[in-house]
């Protein structure tokens, strides 16, 4: 329910739904993109919402956010549930490395997954083989990893195969990789490896993020980097605007400072983002057509560190 607006707010109104909903003319082509970025690192979670993790973030540097703080139940004023086996918990930053880095660089609130795909679903069969007919490398981690893996243990061994690889001086990274971080799906308690909680596998899933984040940040290839976070869909989550609205994050030296994108755009839209990127074009109609995120990206880079923030140890400990 909502207030019918008044003749006056009519048409400011009837303009900002058709903006958020992709509908405005946009004339001219996309901006260029940062002719410095070489290397792109897409990171797919699993199943979560924009609200229930980034609603409580209200405005950016440029502006409001479409927000709804109530439903932020895995924000800075999150709260878990013991299940009367354990004592609730209570005002507890759940997902501080997600907060930090959408405060620090770009997020989007206006970003959605497909109605009846996911990241996961896709023919990225289709994808490598694209990227291989143009001469560009990829690589693709986390999949055959056991599906009790800890997100933490997956960054551990993603980071020590990095290093192994391609940790050499002047070594060249693939110019895409890619690496699947599920926990965030959640699942039933389990005390004994360190999840007492079903939010400790989020809480898992939060610091994974930061160790490979934290571990780029402070490699030779974060200068020419172009970060991606997303996730695989939003099917386990609430959301005030729509049942798709999901997670979208870009971070990196060339990510606009604590900046919210409001393009309307969806999975074809970052990969076209990404194609634009490495230089490929298209794959088909559906990324051909898509909305871009062009806009998250700055020509002024600032290529410090980051530094992992650790989780509630009463939530999640490793």
């Amino acid at each position: 329910m909502f207030p019918v607006p008044t003749a006056e707010t009519l048409s400011a109104s009837t303009k900002f739904v058709m903006e958020a909903a992709g509908l405005a003319p946009r004339p001219g082509g996309p901006p260029p993109l940062p002719s410095a970025i070489r290397y792109v690192l897409l990171i797919v979670k699993d199943g979560r919402s924009f609200d229930e993790i980034l609603g409580d973030i209200t405005r950016a540097s440029n502006g409001t956010a479409m927000s709804a703080p109530p439903l932020a139940r895995f924000g800075r004023d999150g709260s878990v549930d013991g299940l009367r086996t354990r004592l609730s918990l209570h005002h507890l930053n759940v997902t501080p490395n997600h907060h930090a880095m959408a405060e620090r660089w770009t997020f989007s609130d206006n970003f959605y997954s497909d109605a009846d795909t996911n990241l996961e679903g896709m023919h990225w069969l289709t994808v490598w083989q694209h990227l291989m007919r143009h001469g560009v490398s990829y690589a693709r981690f986390g999949e055959p990893f056991d599906a009790e893996l800890p997100d933490t243990e997956r960054a551990r061994r993603f980071i020590a195969e990095i290093q192994e690889k391609y940790g050499g001086r002047g070594s060249e990274l693939p110019r895409f990789v890619m690496i699947h971080l599920p926990n965030d799906r959640m699942a039933a308690p389990r005390p004994e490896a360190g999840y007492p909680y079903r939010e400790s596998y989020l809480a898992d899933n939060d610091v994974a993020l930061g160790r490979i984040i934290e571990y780029f940040s402070s490699t030779e290839w974060w200068k020419q980097m172009a970060v991606f976070v997303t996730e695989a869909s939003a099917e386990d989550g609430i959301d005030h605007i729509a049942a798709h609205r999901t997670l979208l994050l870009c971070a990196g030296p060339w990510a606009r400072k604590n900046s919210v994108s409001h393009i309307n755009s969806s999975f074809p839209g970052l990969l076209k983002t990404i194609f634009r990127l490495l230089g490929v074009p298209p794959l088909n109609l559906s990324d051909a057509t898509a909305a871009d995120l062009s806009e998250c990206f700055t020509n002024g880079p600032d290529a410090a560190a980051y530094k992992a923030i650790a989780v509630d140890p009463r939530l999640y400990g490793r």
